[in-house]
């Protein structure tokens, strides 16, 4: 009755809005969403009255049958003040915090509603264009997102040992059945069914069973990725994007910038002037593949669908190796950071029209090693002036090519361009590795 009333009022309300100012997907979410959080609230509401009715009868009833005995149970059933209070200021300590995360929630189920609604009114254009399979994964991602949303929390597992056999069996594959009864043995019972391939389970007393609970947690943001940020924006291909971590994925679009902004558009140009065994990767990483990590213990443990190959995308070196195989088909070394030495800045030296730092290392081999530091400014003071503004202007017109190539790219979805032949061909492979002097032209 409840929600056939809030159907009609909050339709016509809809009605009498402007129509510039509301979307389809507001009525559609306040109807579906709003209503079923209203509904399941009140359904709770009457045990606020039903309660103490319900104690009052029974203890009335009991009353009839004990007689002056059943006063014995108010002292059982007293609950102090004190406890009803902290209760009771805890509820609204809890309730104080769900606004915010209740309008993100349905934002986000907003937006997962207008996009459904849109793509249902362009369904013969998507049927049409063969669009079908990239409509319903950007259903699925915003469904993906509307539930990420909906528990900002942990998930964990909380084992707890069951203390009555459940009325209930669960039907699964033969394979499944075969793996609880090799783990509960005599706590399961296991029947066949009139299909072949399927079983029921009944979890008896006594069973030990996992059960999801979710954890709130805060942490500290290192760093922030923009909303919307897409991988594919950048022309990367989707089996890269589900093979490789997400930090492996930063790492190459921020290779293929550096590259650009300074004015390699192909890596492949390096190996004109220097050998393949000159270019070498050095990236740190603090703990590889944190994502990836996840996936491989965590994801396991609650049987999530994990790809086999998951372990090398958790070490810290395989970054650069994909860096490596991807883009550059360099043989140099490959190198991570072990901080074993740190530099600190010692004094600064001044001595007549040049400034300076001296950087001196410490470590635990207590190398004492030590650099001087100039401001490029006085290198270019070394040049005639002339010379200085040729290289401004080249500066400025490669900039200006580095910024249209990069537009172009990311309009174009090109901008990421992964190497698949090595920079030279089958017959200069000898040559390549054994002579450090050749070179190859494009």
């Amino acid at each position: 009755m409840l929600r056939s009333s809030l159907v009609p009022l909050i339709y016509t309300q809809t009605l009498q809005l402007d129509a510039s100012a509301v979307r389809d997907s507001a009525a559609l979410t306040l109807m579906s969403v709003d209503i079923e959080r209203i509904s399941s609230g009140l359904r709770y509401f009457r045990e606020i009255w039903a309660s103490p009715i319900d104690i009052g009868l029974a203890l009335w009833l009991l009353q009839q049958q004990l007689g002056v005995a059943a006063a014995a149970l108010l002292s059982l059933i007293r609950i102090p003040p004190v406890f009803t209070i902290v209760c009771t200021l805890s509820g609204l300590l809890v309730a104080a915090t769900m606004g915010a995360r209740q309008r993100q929630w349905l934002e986000a189920i907003q937006n997962r509603v207008h996009a459904t609604s849109s793509m249902l009114n362009s369904i013969k254009e998507i049927r049409l264009g063969g669009l079908q399979g990239h409509a319903a994964k950007k259903l699925q991602d915003l469904r993906s997102k509307e539930i990420s949303e909906s528990r900002p929390f942990k998930e964990v597992l909380a084992e707890f040992s069951n203390s009555a056999a459940l009325n209930r069996y669960i039907y699964v594959p033969e394979s499944l059945a075969e793996q609880m009864q090799l783990e509960h043995g005599e706590y399961v019972d296991i029947r066949r069914t009139s299909k072949p391939d399927i079983y029921c389970v009944r979890i008896l007393k006594g069973a030990r069973i996992f059960i999801p609970r979710a954890m709130k947690f805060s942490h500290t943001v290192a760093g922030l990725i923009p909303t919307g940020w897409d991988t594919r924006t950048y022309g990367i291909p989707e089996e890269i994007i589900t093979q490789v971590d997400r930090v492996t994925i930063f790492t190459l679009v921020c290779t293929v910038e550096a590259l650009i902004s300074a004015g390699i558009t192909d890596p492949y140009e390096l190996y004109q002037y220097i050998h393949v065994s000159d270019v070498a990767i050095c990236i740190g990483s603090g703990i590889g593949g944190i994502s990836s990590l996840g996936k491989m213990f965590s994801g396991r443990f609650m049987d999530k669908d994990i790809q086999r190959n998951i372990l090398q995308e958790t070490f810290i070196n395989t970054i650069g190796a994909w860096v490596n195989m991807l883009l550059l088909s360099a043989s140099g070394p490959i190198r991570t950071p072990e901080f074993d030495l740190i530099a600190y800045l010692q004094n600064g030296l001044q001595v007549d029209e040049m400034e300076a730092v001296s950087i001196t290392s410490f470590g635990f081999g207590q190398k004492g090693a030590q650099a001087i530091c100039v401001h490029p400014k006085y290198l270019f003071a070394t040049i005639r002036r002339e010379a200085y503004e040729q290289y401004m202007d080249r500066r400025i017109a490669r900039q200006k090519k580095v910024d249209a190539y990069f537009y172009q790219g990311i309009n174009s979805n090109t901008l990421f361009k992964a190497k698949s032949v090595p920079p030279f061909s089958p017959l200069e492979e000898e040559q390549a590795f054994l002579n450090p002097a050749v070179r190859f032209p494009k």
